[in-house]
């Protein structure tokens, strides 16, 4: 055979079939850039068996320390009682529990000191005991 007539032979069949495109449409897989929303946990597992990252804090943050913890629920139930007193003294039908005048509650981590003398307003001043840094509040009473 003729090697022209070949290359002519192969050069006509793929002249000669179809080709068809279209246009490549880029969808994001993240669903934080608009991915489908089904996918984000399936990229947080991903991303956490590739963390290889240990926190060496972390024997600390989970060492116990009872003292502190019993500390921090004192405080914790202490501010809940407070913000009790607070409210039943804002908008209690007998004009509340706390005693007319100033009352000052102290503790190792936060001072409050509560104004209620008279006024429109109950004025609640918070300090922390550790930075110095104090925040004040005043309520309108609602009678």
């Amino acid at each position: 055979m003729n090697i022209k007539a070949v290359i002519t032979g192969i050069t006509g069949a793929l002249l000669a079939t179809t080709v068809s495109a279209s246009e490549l449409i880029y969808e994001p897989v993240n669903p934080n850039f608009g991915g489908s929303p089904l996918n984000g946990s399936w990229l947080l597992n991903q991303a956490n068996a590739q963390n290889s990252f240990e926190d060496p804090d972390l024997e600390d943050l989970l060492e116990e320390n009872l003292a502190e913890d019993f500390r921090d629920s004192l405080e914790r139930l202490i501010l809940a009682q407070l913000a009790g007193l607070v409210v039943q003294e804002v908008f209690g039908d007998d004009g509340g529990a706390l005693e007319s005048g100033v009352n000052t509650f102290a503790t190792d981590g936060f001072s409050i000191t509560i104004d209620n003398s008279g006024g429109d307003t109950l004025d609640i001043n918070i300090t922390d005991g550790i930075t110095g840094d104090s925040t004040d509040i005043a309520i309108p009473y609602f009678q």
